[in-house]
């Protein structure tokens, strides 16, 4: 909370339900001897890091890290519905354990799951995962063609190759997919909980991060010297992304996002486009 707290009006009609910590702000001293000069967009991220690092501290000291996770939520972030029901299956069955060949496998030890990613970098890609997927797009759509040329030869009774219609299935399936787009065909994995993916982190965005209790000491530690190295350009979420590099531990992302994020205007960046938050806007807007 800074020096104008008392502005923030709707703050003060709920801090009575929810336990709150108070921050007073330093202004920065003009005469700090600090070597390092800094531009306005480094202030702005070393304030970010401080500040969130300042946040993750306080909510460990109010539970006395006895939770297991940590769910953190920026202000312009608003969950889908079911939110819980979808983390609750993602942590028990794909984050700390999958089945494998109908044996429970505990998985390596993670450090955070990410609920959003933007959805303009959702789409298909050269990247390894999303050509996998489109291989299995073509898989199925000759699959598809196979069959349907099986059955126009048995209602025609003559034999054709099946090649042909293989090939052109896999191509159509391919086409079709790029003209919907990948984003909204993630959509469709909302209907349950079982078709959520869970894939690796790439860096970006922390809207809404669930992170285990037991990393936020040494996540707070990193970003605090963060806050204060040279590297002020990065912000929190690619110094989170250094800090899981350097304890050799598995950030994860699920995909589709669990949260919106509606946030227009950033003190950060002056270069967000309206456009970017028409997505969920059109499919999800009220009236």
């Amino acid at each position: 909370m800074d020096g104008n707290g008392k502005e923030f009006k709707d703050f003060g009609m709920v801090r009575h339900f929810f336990p709150f910590t108070r921050r007073q702000m330093i202004q920065p001293n003009s005469a700090d001897p600090s070597p390092v000069k800094l531009n306005s967009n480094q202030l702005k991220r070393s304030q970010q890091s401080s500040d969130y690092a300042f946040c993750l501290d306080a909510l460990y000291n109010i539970t006395n890290g006895g939770p297991t996770y940590a769910l953190v939520f920026e202000d312009d972030a608003v969950a889908f519905p079911n939110l819980f029901e979808n983390v609750f299956h993602i942590l028990d069955s794909r984050v700390e354990r999958k089945q494998i060949r109908g044996e429970w496998v505990t998985l390596p030890d993670w450090s955070y799951l990410k609920l959003y990613y933007p959805e303009k970098w959702a789409g298909f890609s050269w990247d390894f995962p999303m050509v996998r997927e489109l291989c299995f797009i073509a898989l199925v759509g000759a699959l598809v063609g196979i069959f349907c040329n099986s059955w126009e030869c048995r209602r025609r009774g003559r034999n054709q190759s099946s090649l042909a219609y293989g090939v052109l299935g896999a191509v159509y399936a391919v086409l079709l997919a790029l003209a919907i787009s990948r984003q909204t065909l993630l959509e469709i994995l909302r209907i349950s909980p079982f078709f959520l993916q869970v894939r690796h982190d790439k860096g970006c965005c922390i809207p809404a991060v669930i992170y285990q209790m037991k990393a936020l000491p040494g996540i707070v530690n990193y970003l605090d010297s963060h806050s204060t190295a040279a590297r002020r350009s990065e912000g929190v979420d690619l110094a989170l992304d250094d800090w899981t590099r350097e304890n050799v531990l598995v950030p994860y992302l699920v995909e589709p996002s669990l949260v919106r994020h509606i946030g227009m205007y950033s003190s950060l960046t002056t270069r967000k486009d309206a456009i970017q938050m028409l997505f969920y806007d059109l499919m999800y807007g009220e009236a």
